[in-house]
C-alpha cells in the first residue's frame, strides 16, 4: 500500500506540474470555468482603429540576425563611404569661402557697423548663402551661431540671423508615407477627413500640415496606443534605471494630466523631413572632428568648439525627436494652467512619434502681421504680455522657450476670462458668453468686406478672378487666403444664424481670416482693431515650436539674477569679478580687471537713465555686455547666452509695438509675487541652517531679491510723480470745480 501511496502523490504532482505549465506557457489548452483575482486574464485590446491597422510583431531569430548584419554592414561599410562623399561635398562648397576670405581686409572700417570692413560684410553674406546650400545641419548652425554674440561679432551674428530656410517642402507622397507608418498602417483616407497636401509652413527640420480626423477615429488611436502603453510609470523606471539618454529622459518624463484635455478633430500635423536624422547625424560627426582640429589653435582655444558643438549635437537631437516637443508643450501648458493671457498647443503624446507630432490647430495670426500694421489699440498690450511671459519662464519656472521670435509667436483675440470661480464654473458648464447679435451682425459685415478686398488684390488677365484659370496669381499666398474666406463663408452657418448655432470657435476663426485678409490695408486693419477693441476683445499670445527649451543650472542661473542684482545696487564692478570666476575657462580670460572696470562704466550709464522709460533698454545693456564678454574671452554658458538672446529679441519685438516699453515695469508684477513665495517658503522652515544658499533660494538670495523689489518699487513711484500733472490732477479738481 505504500507502494502506491508513493505512486499515486507522484502521478499527482505530475499532473500539477503539467496544469501549471500549461497554464503558464499554453493558456488556450486550459479551460477554467472559475477565474480568481490573482489569474484573471488580460483585458482584451481595442478594436484597431482602421482596417488596414497591422499590429507590430516582433521578429524571429532569423530577423534578428538579418537586421544585425545589416546594421553592421550599414555602419562599418557603407557610412565611412556616405561620409567621405559628404566631407567631399562640403570641402568643394566651403573651398570658396576660404579663397575669397581675404576680400575681408577691403574697404575701411565703418564705425556704424561696428568698424567692419566693407569687404568683411560682403563675406559674411558670401558665407550665409553657402551655408545655405549645404543643408538642414549648417542652417540650424547658423541660427544657433546668430544667437551667440558672446562669442562672434555684432554683424556677424546680424547676417546669420537673416538665414531662414532654404529648404523646400518634401514630396506629399513621401509624408504620407511616414504618417501613414506611425499610425500603424492606416491609411490617410482611413484616418482623416481632410488633410491639407499644401504644408502651413516648411523649415528645417520639418513641415506642418493641417489636417481634420475623422469622427471617433482619434478616440480609438488614443485608446489602442494606451493600451499598448498602459503602464507608463514602470516604463519610464525601467529607461531611467538604464542610463536614457538625455532626450529619452525628457520624452518619458511624468506631468500632470491635464483636466480637460482639448476635444477637437482639426489638428496641425509635424512631419519629420525623410533622412534628416542620418544627414545631421553624418554632419554631427564631420564638425566635431574639425572642432578638435581647430581647438588646437592658441587663439580659438578658449571657444572650447568641442564642448559647442557637442551642446549643438543635444540641441540638434532633442529636435529630432518629435515627442520631446509634445512633452515640452505640455509642460508649458502645465505651467501656464492659470494665465489667460499666453497658451500653447496642445499636444497628444499617445499619437505622436519621434517622427510626427499631432497637436491642436491654432485658429491665430502671426506677430508680424501686427508688427507690420503697428498702431492698434493692442500693441502695448501684447509688448507687455510677451515680456512677462518670459520673465516669469525664466524667474518663476526656470523652464524657458529658447527659440522665441515673431515666427514662433501667434496672437488671437477673445473674452477676458472672468475672475471669479464660480463664473468659470458656470462658463465650464455652460459655455462663455457669446457675441451679441448686433456685434456679430458687425462681425459679418467687416468679413464681407475684407473678402471683397481680398478679391480686388488679386490680378487677374480676364474673367472672373474666382476662377482658377482665369488668375494671373494662382498660386500666390493671397489666392490662397482668399480660397480659405470663401471656403469658411461656405462652411460657416449663415449670418441670421443663433447664439447657438454660431460656437466661439467660430467667431474666432471670422476674426482672424478678416484680421489676414486686411492686413494689407493698414487703414482698414485699424478701424477693425478699433471694433475689436470696442467690443471687448482682449488679445492671447500662441507660443509654438517648443523644440528648444533652456534650464539654468545653478551657476547660470545666479550668473543672470547677479544682472539683475548689478542693476539694483550699481555695483558693476563686483559683478564683472564675478562673471570672470564663474566662467567656463576663467584662465583664459584677457584682462579681468578692465573687464569689471568696463561693467562698473555700464551699470553706471544706466544709473542716469534709470528713471527715463523710453531711453533705458535692458536689450541694450545686455548686447553690451556680450560684446565685452566676447572682446576679454569671458566664455559663457550655451543656456545663460540663450536666455539673454531670448531678451534682446522680445525687448526688440516690445520696443516695435511700444517704443516705451520698459523691461523692469514689467518684472514688477512678478517679482512682487517671487517675493511673497519665497518669504512664505523661508517662513516654513525650522532654523537657518535649514535654508538652502543655492541661486534661487535661501536667506541670501532673498535678500537681494528684496532689494531690487525695493528698488522697483521706488522706481514706479517716483516715475509716477514725475509724469504727475499736478495743477490739472490736484488743483483743477478743488481749486476750479466744474460750474
Amino acid at each position: 500500500m505504500p507502494r502506491y501511496g508513493v505512486t499515486l502523490v507522484i502521478l499527482a504532482g505530475a499532473i500539477v506540474g503539467t496544469l501549471g505549465w500549461a497554464r503558464e506557457f499554453a493558456p488556450g489548452l486550459v479551460h477554467s470555468d472559475v477565474t480568481s483575482t490573482d489569474d484573471a486574464a488580460p483585458p482584451l485590446p481595442p478594436p484597431p482603429p482602421c482596417p488596414t491597422a497591422r499590429r507590430a510583431k516582433p521578429p524571429g531569430l532569423l530577423g534578428r540576425l538579418l537586421a544585425r548584419f545589416l546594421h553592421a554592414l550599414d555602419t562599418y561599410l557603407l557610412e565611412p563611404i556616405k561620409t567621405s562623399l559628404r566631407v567631399v561635398h562640403l570641402f568643394l562648397l566651403f573651398l570658396p569661402l576660404v579663397v575669397t576670405f581675404p576680400v575681408g581686409y577691403l574697404g575701411t572700417p565703418q564705425p556704424d557697423r561696428y568698424g567692419e570692413t566693407a569687404g568683411r560684410l560682403w563675406w559674411y553674406q558670401f558665407l550665409t548663402q553657402q551655408m545655405a546650400h549645404a543643408g538642414p545641419t549648417f542652417i540650424k548652425l547658423c541660427q544657433w551661431a546668430a544667437s551667440r554674440s558672446d562669442i562672434f561679432p555684432p554683424e556677424f551674428c546680424q547676417a546669420l540671423s537673416r538665414l531662414h530656410s532654404q529648404s523646400t517642402p518634401h514630396a506629399f507622397g513621401q509624408t504620407r508615407r511616414i504618417v501613414e507608418n506611425a499610425f500603424d498602417g492606416c491609411t490617410l483616407e482611413e484616418l482623416f477627413d481632410e488633410f491639407d497636401p499644401v504644408p502651413l509652413g516648411t523649415g528645417a527640420i520639418a513641415q506642418v500640415y493641417r489636417a481634420r480626423f475623422k469622427p471617433h477615429v482619434r478616440h480609438a488611436l488614443l485608446a489602442a496606443r494606451r493600451h499598448r502603453d498602459e503602464d507608463i510609470a514602470t516604463t519610464t523606471a525601467a529607461v531611467a534605471a538604464a542610463d536614457a539618454s538625455p532626450v529619452e529622459a525628457q520624452v518619458l518624463a511624468p506631468f500632470p494630466e491635464e483636466s480637460y484635455p482639448p476635444e477637437e478633430d482639426e489638428v496641425a500635423v509635424k512631419v519629420l523631413h525623410p533622412r534628416v536624422a542620418t544627414l545631421i547625424r553624418r554632419d554631427l560627426v564631420i564638425m566635431t572632428a574639425v572642432a578638435r582640429l581647430l581647438d588646437l589653435i592658441p587663439t580659438v582655444h578658449w571657444v572650447s568648439l568641442p564642448d559647442e558643438v557637442a551642446q549643438f549635437g543635444l540641441m540638434m537631437q532633442s529636435q529630432l525627436d518629435l515627442r520631446v516637443e509634445a512633452a515640452n508643450l505640455l509642460h508649458f501648458r502645465y505651467l501656464f494652467r492659470n494665465r489667460s493671457s499666453v497658451t500653447f498647443p496642445y499636444a497628444w503624446q499617445d499619437l505622436s512619434s519621434p517622427e510626427v507630432l499631432v497637436e491642436t490647430y491654432e485658429r491665430a495670426i502671426p506677430l508680424a502681421v501686427l508688427l507690420r500694421n503697428k498702431g492698434s489699440p493692442f500693441d502695448g498690450q501684447i509688448a507687455g504680455m510677451g515680456l512677462n511671459a518670459f520673465l516669469k519662464m525664466v524667474i518663476y519656472d526656470n523652464f524657458i522657450h529658447a527659440d522665441l521670435h515673431p515666427g514662433n509667436i501667434l496672437v488671437t483675440f477673445t473674452r477676458p476670462v472672468r475672475a471669479h470661480w464660480f463664473d468659470r464654473f458656470i462658463d465650464r458648464l455652460v459655455g462663455p458668453p457669446g457675441a451679441t447679435a448686433d456685434q456679430r451682425l458687425k462681425l459679418d459685415n467687416w468679413f464681407a468686406r475684407a473678402e471683397a478686398l481680398i478679391w480686388a488684390d488679386i490680378p487677374s488677365t480676364k474673367g472672373d478672378p474666382r476662377d482658377l484659370h482665369a488668375s494671373a496669381a494662382a498660386d500666390s499666398p493671397t489666392y490662397h487666403l482668399a480660397r480659405e474666406l470663401e471656403t469658411f463663408a461656405g462652411r460657416a452657418p449663415s449670418r441670421h444664424a443663433s447664439a447657438v448655432t454660431r460656437s466661439p470657435d467660430q467667431l474666432q476663426a471670422q476674426i482672424n481670416l478678416t484680421l489676414k485678409a486686411l492686413s494689407r490695408h493698414p487703414q482698414v486693419f485699424h478701424e477693425y482693431t478699433e471694433e475689436l477693441s470696442r467690443m471687448g476683445l482682449v488679445p492671447q499670445l500662441v507660443f509654438l515650436d517648443t523644440g528648444l527649451v533652456a534650464t539654468l543650472n545653478e551657476t547660470n542661473r545666479r550668473n543672470f539674477l547677479d544682472l539683475f542684482q548689478a542693476i539694483a545696487s550699481f555695483d558693476g564692478y563686483q559683478t564683472g569679478q564675478l562673471m570672470v570666476e564663474r566662467c567656463r575657462t576663467p584662465d583664459l580670460v584677457i584682462d579681468p580687471d578692465i573687464f569689471a572696470l568696463k561693467m562698473q562704466h555700464l551699470i553706471l550709464q544706466v544709473r542716469h537713465k534709470t528713471l527715463k522709460l523710453s531711453e533705458m533698454s535692458i536689450g541694450e545693456l545686455l548686447r553690451q555686455v556680450m560684446i565685452m564678454v566676447r572682446q576679454h574671452h569671458v566664455k559663457l554658458e550655451g543656456d545663460f547666452v540663450n536666455v539673454i538672446i531670448s531678451i534682446l529679441i522680445l525687448e526688440g519685438i516690445g520696443r516695435q509695438l511700444d517704443p516705451n516699453i520698459d523691461l523692469l515695469k514689467v518684472a514688477l508684477p512678478i517679482l512682487r509675487n517671487y517675493g511673497l513665495e519665497e518669504t512664505r517658503k523661508v517662513a516654513t522652515l525650522d532654523s537657518v541652517k535649514q535654508v538652502p544658499h543655492a541661486a534661487g533660494g535661501g536667506l541670501g538670495q532673498l535678500a537681494w531679491w528684496f532689494k531690487v523689489w525695493l528698488w522697483l518699487e521706488a522706481r514706479e513711484w517716483v516715475s509716477g510723480v514725475r509724469e504727475f500733472d499736478f495743477e490739472d490732477n490736484l488743483f483743477g479738481e478743488y481749486m476750479y470745480p466744474d460750474v
